[in-house]
């Protein structure tokens, strides 16, 4: 029986040169997949977050809107000095900057003068 045993351990000459590069280049693929579903997950994060800032932008300048019934025009900083917002939020998917525009009854939020909220 201990001759049988010595056989068999004698036998295993280990892992080949080519399972080892198989095996490496199946986990280069799954990583790959898993990178590109990360990035995909980030960009939508950071659109979401946009759009709920952009609606606290909406609300707060409602509220403005009410205290002053007469603007036409509003600055983010007129809103934060105002102290309907606590800062001067910055967007995450795209763009530099969040700005205000307000049409007869309609607050849309721009980022770097294009429309970004509310969608139509």
């Amino acid at each position: 029986m201990y001759i049988k045993i010595n056989k068999v351990i004698k036998n295993n000459k280990g892992v080949t040169l080519l399972e080892i590069i198989v095996s490496i280049s199946i986990l280069v693929m799954i990583s790959s997949v898993g990178i590109v579903k990360v990035n995909e997950i980030q960009k939508n994060a950071s659109e979401k977050a946009d759009k709920v800032v952009s609606a606290n932008l909406i609300n707060a300048t409602n509220l403005y809107l009410l205290d002053n019934p007469t603007k036409t025009s509003i600055r983010l900083d007129e809103l934060k000095n105002g102290g309907y917002i606590s800062s001067i939020p910055k967007p995450q998917s795209k763009g530099d900057a969040f700005s205000i525009e307000v049409k007869e009854n309609d607050i849309n939020i721009l980022i770097d003068g294009e429309k970004f909220y509310p969608k139509d």
